[in-house]
């Protein structure tokens, strides 16, 4: 000690020495240092100018002295904080400190310098929370849970469990959500607009040809039909639709329902027979019994949609549509398949068959010269 004391006046003698202006902090000129008290003087090095030097970590160096930062303190050779890492520093008056835990639910203690949780409190996951009730145990997610499965935590106590649908209000009671009833000590979906609540819990429409259906009043389904998962109506007979409450059989094929109810054809050239898309009969024919088209006309039958007289007797249709007799030797006069006129013989226009050249006649269907006068055609067809 006498060893320190007296270098700090050996100190103090050449710092006063080496600044004859007085003041005691003035770089010595001769020496090119400064006093700097308890801390050690760094000389300047290239464009780094000198600087006083505490002896320890984190010290703050002014007027030959060096002191922590006011929130920290000397410890182990090195400013620490005073306060825990939980915690933020207060000073006081006078010189006086103490620290402010972040924890609500913890308090700082002086003689352990740590925080630690309130009475009543414990730490869940690095947290001070309340410490569960009795009849509760912690959960893995810090919470408390009722030990009966049959009530919940509320304000510290067990109490009933709110019914399904219903949530806790602040003074503990249990409400039915907006669009519930409580009916029965059940929270219940609220009577659709236009109904009533039964005695029995159940709503009613207040129309008789009303039901409910997707909690809406709405038309009864009609007869013969059923109430789809969509609320729609359908009726039970797959082959039929609803169309204005009646069930009434499905437009065929190729058909569309019109304004009135009824089926149309979509190709204008057709018509519905017997539920089906047929084409129209044409011009001057009536629809049959068997649902076929017939000529009104007894002598005329229907070829391509047109009304044409039948083909004559021992004749047939020809893939032109014209007739033709079935025997080689015919051919079609007046609807009537007659022989065909010999060679080098002409039809007439009485639908006979007459030589071209005079004085000739057919004779078993050949042209041959006419008999002389006073001479007549024999049976052996000779002249005599």
């Amino acid at each position: 000690m006498l060893f320190k004391a007296l270098t700090l006046v050996f100190i103090t003698i050449v710092s006063v020495s080496a600044a004859p202006d007085g003041t005691s902090d003035a770089l010595n000129r001769r020496t090119y240092t400064q006093y700097c008290g308890e801390a050690t003087w760094v000389p300047p090095k290239g464009s780094t100018p000198g600087y006083c030097k505490c002896p320890y970590e984190g010290q703050i160096y002014k007027q030959y002295s060096c002191d922590c930062p006011d929130a920290q303190t000397l410890k182990n050779r090195k400013c620490v904080n005073k306060c825990p890492d939980d915690s933020k520093y207060k000073p006081g008056s006078y010189g006086s400190w103490s620290c402010v835990c972040n924890d609500d639910g913890a308090s700082w203690s002086a003689s352990s310098g740590q925080c630690s949780c309130k009475s009543g409190k414990e730490s869940v996951h690095g947290k001070c929370v309340d410490k569960c009730p009795g009849g509760t145990n912690r959960q893995g997610d810090g919470s408390c849970k009722c030990n009966d499965p049959k009530k919940e935590l509320f304000k510290g106590s067990c109490v009933d469990k709110c019914l399904q649908y219903s949530t806790r209000q602040d003074n503990g009671s249990c409400k039915c959500q907006g669009d519930k009833d409580l009916v029965n000590g059940v929270c219940v979906d609220k009577c659709p607009q236009y109904s009533t609540r039964q005695s029995d819990g159940s709503c009613k429409c207040n129309g008789p040809n009303k039901e409910i259906s997707k909690g809406a009043c709405m038309n009864k389904c009609p007869k013969d039909t059923t109430r789809q998962t969509d609320g729609s109506c359908k009726c039970d007979d797959g082959s039929k639709e609803l169309v204005k409450g009646v069930c009434v059989p499905t437009c065929p094929t190729g058909s569309t329902r019109q304004s009135d109810g009824s089926c149309k054809c979509t190709d204008d050239r057709q018509e519905i027979v017997k539920g089906a898309c047929v084409h129209i009969c044409p011009k001057d024919t009536t629809r049959q019994n068997d649902d076929s088209c017939k000529c009104d006309a007894d002598d005329q039958e229907i070829v391509k949609n047109v009304c044409v007289p039948v083909c004559p007797k021992d004749s047939t249709r020809q893939e032109d549509d014209s007739c033709k007799c079935d025997a080689g030797g015919e051919e079609i006069i007046r609807n009537t398949c007659v022989p065909v006129c010999p060679k080098d013989s002409t039809r007439q226009q009485d639908d006979t068959c007459k030589c071209d050249e005079d004085n000739y006649e057919i004779i078993k269907n050949v042209c041959t010269p006419t008999c002389p006068d006073k001479s007549s055609r024999q049976e052996d067809d000779t002249c005599k």
